[in-house]
C-alpha cells in the first residue's frame, strides 16, 4: 500500500503546484501580476525562508513553488502578456 500512497502523494503535490501557477497566470491576465510579485516578496521577507531550494527536493516535498521559482514564472507570464497586448 505504501508505494501506491507515495505515487498518489506525488501526484497531489504536483496538482497543487500546477494550481498555484494557474492562479498566478490568472493574476497576470487580470493585470495584477506586478501586485502579486510585490505581495509574494513581502510574504517571503516576513517568513524569512532560506533563499535557495533544491528543485528536485521541492518538486517532491513542497506543495507550493519556492519564491524564486514562482517569481521567475510570474515574470515570464507578464512578458508573454505584454507581447500579446502589443
Amino acid at each position: 500500500m505504501a508505494p501506491i500512497m507515495e505515487v498518489f502523494g506525488i501526484g497531489m503535490i504536483q496538482f497543487i503546484r500546477h494550481n498555484e501557477f494557474e492562479a498566478d497566470r490568472f493574476a497576470v491576465e487580470i493585470g495584477r501580476g506586478d501586485n502579486l510579485e510585490s505581495g509574494l516578496a513581502k510574504l517571503y521577507k516576513d517568513n524569512s525562508s532560506f533563499p535557495l531550494c533544491d528543485s528536485v527536493y521541492a518538486w517532491r516535498h513542497h506543495s507550493h513553488p519556492h519564491f524564486n521559482e514562482r517569481v521567475t514564472e510570474l515574470r515570464r507570464q507578464i512578458q508573454i502578456s505584454k507581447k500579446k497586448s502589443t
